[in-house]
C-alpha cells in the first residue's frame, strides 16, 4: 500500500560476498552487462560495485569457501524454484536483452530453461545463476504487444 504519510526509506547499498571476485565481476560486468562504478583488486578488502537504480551493489571477497547452492531459489509465479533463499531480478533494456541472453548462454551460464520464458503476457524472463549460486531472473519488458510468445534465437 503507498501510504503518503509513511517514511521514505530507501535501500542504499547491497552487500554479496564472494569467494571468487574475479568470476562474480566477470558476470555481473561482461555477461550482465551491469556498469562498475568501483573495485579494488586488494586481496583482504577487494570489491566491485555497481551503480543500480536506487542502490548501489557491492560484491565483496570473502575468504569462506562457498557453500554448496544445488537448486534455484523459489519466486512468485515461477515454476522450478525449489529452495527459499534470495534471489533478485535484473531488468535489461529491451535493445540489450538478446544480446545479454546470447553472451550468458555462450559462456556456458547455468539456466533453469534453455531459453527466455514470456511472462504474465508482459515480459520475457531468463533465470540464470551467479558463479556464488544466486538465482538471478534477467527479463526485458517489450515496448510493443507481442504475437510471438516464443523466443526466437
Amino acid at each position: 500500500m503507498d501510504d503518503p504519510n509513511a517514511p521514505k526509506i530507501t535501500i542504499d547499498y547491497v552487500y554479496r560476498w564472494s569467494d571468487d571476485l574475479e568470476e562474480m565481476r566477470r558476470f555481473y560486468t561482461e555477461l550482465i552487462g551491469l556498469q562498475e562504478i568501483s573495485n579494488s583488486v586488494e586481496e583482504e578488502h577487494g570489491y566491485v560495485a555497481y551503480k543500480c537504480v536506487g542502490f548501489t551493489l557491492y560484491i565483496l571477497r570473502g575468504k569462506e569457501v562457498r557453500p554448496e547452492m544445488a537448486g534455484w531459489a523459489k519466486q512468485i509465479g515461477r515454476e522450478g524454484g525449489t529452495i527459499e533463499r534470495t534471489s533478485y531480478t535484473i531488468r535489461v533494456p529491451e535493445s540489450a536483452f538478446r544480446d545479454t541472453v546470447i553472451r550468458l548462454r555462450e559462456a556456458g551460464v547455468k539456466s533453469l530453461h534453455e531459453m527466455p520464458k514470456w511472462f504474465h503476457n508482459e515480459y520475457w524472463s531468463y533465470i540464470v545463476q551467479d558463479p556464488m549460486g544466486a538465482t538471478i531472473e534477467v527479463y526485458m519488458k517489450p515496448s510493443e504487444k507481442l504475437e510471438e510468445k516464443e523466443w526466437m534465437d
